[in-house]
């Protein structure tokens, strides 16, 4: 693996001028994007059901008398009716093909706007058409509702699945919530008393704290809203007395348990307002909290629907969006970072003090940070890593006050992350489970199941680690080594599990070899066999990075890799992948003057637009590999620009 021809000197400062152009006029508009306080908070665009989820709440929890919920819901269905294919059916994201789930559920919120719904369990007033609606607007949502109702009709059950899988279940769940006459569909026990069996018994307790993050705090409020569906449809049906009365005595045991489920969600819920950071989560405790008695007023339904409207963003069509998730203290880590990596900038610059001051209020008594501030009840693995990273690069020129602050944090960021190293040396996001994957993808029930360890979450986390002074000779980094051999694919990458394929997978991991010291023209120490094996491991994803270099000098990957890795690898050009390989590429040693590198950073270059910014449409960011991907915009202006100042910097040190 030599690298090929170098370019002439004049060729090469040529480049090196126009990177350090690029990189300035990439710093001010990733200055732009602070907020008053320091923070960097900037919107996710995720289709999914957010914006229908937002109408069914308004809907059923009565909130839509609230001042202002009508015309909330107006901008929400003015943006709702763009998100479709020309096919009449509705979209999960951006490029992704019409979803019969998320039709289903578009069409019951359009239907609830204009006032087509009339439950009978629910005050009529609530499900009145809109106030705000003027006639231009009703024909819109009459027409868009046509289409999609056509589409329905011939759509088949495998419809617009594509690469990604329908949310059937939840779609049945939400729509038998509204409209008595769906059936529910036959799903697992969902019923409270599993739910609070699950938190309470030692066993299970212990498995239920392993499942995935994202699904144990939705199993809660599901189990609510799936219980009021029964007791809808069972005291609709007529039976003999004796068992009726046999059926109060039940409901009065299901009512506890509810009650008991509800006391638990109000006691996990951040001071923020939120459940698990994010609008979605939320929306859905809003409408259990209500069907367990909750009132309006009661203070955990004020501000959780407070938090649900301050993520609710302006359009470019005259409507509004839900923003899925708040990840202020993640996006300000990436910026602080990008701005200090770039030489001449210090922890003293006024630009990053509030940022650091922010980061350092954000750490929780346990050591950890959140993917948001006031996030405290979900802390992880992968948002603590980054954080320290941050803090460990401002240590660097950090005053004495500061300084010593900072420290402190990372003392207890360090021995927070150690704790959560499972014992094949991998790193998951929340907690360690027993469940594992050798190599590749993990499959769609078990991503939803369970928090697995992977090598993209592993290589940040132990990054992370190697900032507060870890290194090869400690047992925690020598453990993550061993994981990412035995989890290194065939064809030398390594898979991604929060974004989609295998270049970002590959680039994470060989930033940490990197960081450890690794160098692709040094074997490493002869007489360490795990040395050499992984020194082999580093050279193979180089090699993989280097064989799927597009003409243009990019390099790109589609959704498609995620479940098929035929496509690793392959795909349009796009900023970000390439990014991406020129940072694993550079941090591995490789060239700043090789062609491969020249090429790469001038058609990274030539993507740049004339402010300073990088368009990206894709939607790669992983929330379930096939099932459901979003657009993550902070990395458009991070990742380039950190691209841009490796190779200014390995430049530099090449001359």
């Amino acid at each position: 693996m030599s690298p090929t021809r170098t370019p002439s000197a004049s060729i090469q400062l040529d480049l090196v001028t126009r990177a350090q152009e690029g990189q300035r006029l990439a710093l001010e508009r990733l200055l732009d994007l602070r907020t008053n306080s320091g923070i960097w908070d900037v919107t996710h665009d995720v289709g999914f059901s957010y914006a229908q989820l937002y109408v069914i709440m308004l809907r059923t929890t009565g909130i839509i008398e609230c001042p202002d919920a009508q015309k909330d819901e107006v901008q929400i269905v003015r943006h709702l009716i763009r998100q479709v294919n020309a096919d009449g059916g509705f979209f999960k994201y951006r490029g992704s093909p019409s979803s019969t789930s998320i039709t289903q559920l578009s069409v019951l919120a359009l239907r609830i706007c204009l006032g087509d719904v009339r439950p009978s369990h629910w005050p009529a007033a609530w499900f009145q058409q809109n106030k705000e609606l003027d006639d231009q607007l009703v024909g819109r949502l009459n027409d868009v509702l046509r289409n999609a109702e056509g589409y329905l009709e011939h759509a088949d059950g495998n419809a617009g699945v594509a690469f990604e899988l329908d949310h059937i279940h939840f779609t049945k769940l939400l729509t038998a919530y509204v409209e008595q006459n769906v059936r529910l569909p036959s799903m697992p026990p969902l019923e409270p008393e599993f739910g609070l069996l699950m938190r309470r018994s030692p066993l299970l307790g212990r498995i239920e704290r392993t499942l995935n993050r994202i699904t144990r705090k939705s199993l809660p409020a599901i189990s609510i809203l799936y219980r009021a569906v029964r007791n809808r449809t069972q005291s609709s049906s007529g039976s003999p007395q004796a068992l009726a009365s046999l059926r109060k005595i039940g409901e009065r045991r299901h009512q506890r348990s509810v009650s008991m489920l509800a006391d638990l969600l109000c006691s996990e819920q951040n001071t923020n307002g939120a459940w698990l950071f994010n609008s979605y989560s939320t929306m859905l405790n809003i409408m259990a909290l209500r069907e367990a008695g909750c009132l309006i007023s009661d203070a955990s339904i004020q501000s959780a629907y407070e938090y649900v409207r301050q993520r609710i963003r302006p359009a470019d069509d005259e409507g509004a969006f839900i923003d899925g998730m708040d990840s202020e203290l993640w996006d300000t880590c990436l910026a602080t970072l990008s701005y200090l990596n770039i030489p001449g900038h210090a922890a003293t610059d006024r630009e990053i003090v509030p940022s650091l001051r922010f980061l350092l209020d954000s750490q929780e008594e346990g050591g950890g940070f959140a993917w948001a501030g006031g996030s405290e009840n979900d802390v992880d693995n992968d948002s603590t890593a980054l954080a320290v990273r941050a803090l460990a690069v401002a240590s660097m020129t950090a005053p004495d006050k500061l300084g010593e602050d900072i420290e402190r944090a990372l003392q207890r960021g360090k021995q927070f992350l150690l704790a959560k190293q499972d014992r094949r040396g991998g790193f998951s996001i929340w907690e360690s489970t027993f469940a594992t994957n050798l190599r590749g993808s993990l499959g769609i029930l078990k991503q939803i199941l369970f928090d697995v360890a992977t090598p993209d979450n592993t290589a940040r986390v132990l990054s992370g680690l190697v900032e507060c002074g870890l290194g090869r000779t400690d047992q925690q980094i020598r453990k993550g080594l061993k994981f990412f051999l035995s989890r290194q694919c065939r064809n030398g990458a390594w898979w991604c599990r929060w974004w989609a394929g295998y270049i970002s997978g590959t680039g994470y991991v060989l930033q940490l070899f990197g960081d450890l010291g690794f160098d692709w023209m040094t074997k490493g120490a002869q007489d360490d066999r795990l040395m050499r094996r992984s020194h082999r491991a580093m050279v193979r994803g180089m090699e993989f990075l280097l064989r799927h270099q597009n003409q243009d000098g990019g390099w790109g990957e589609t959704t498609r890799s995620d479940t098929n890795a035929c496509y690793a690898g392959i795909g349009e050009t796009t900023p970000l992948h390439t990014a991406h390989a020129i940072i694993a590429l550079l941090a591995c040693g490789y060239p700043a003057q090789s062609a491969v590198i020249n090429r790469a950073v001038s058609c990274l270059l030539a993507l740049m637009t004339s402010d300073g910014r990088w368009e990206d449409g894709q939607t790669t960011f992983t929330v379930f590999a096939s099932s459901l991907y979003y657009h993550y915009s902070i990395y458009r202006y991070v990742l380039p620009l950190d691209a841009l100042t490796w190779f200014v910097r390995s430049s530099s040190q090449g001359a």
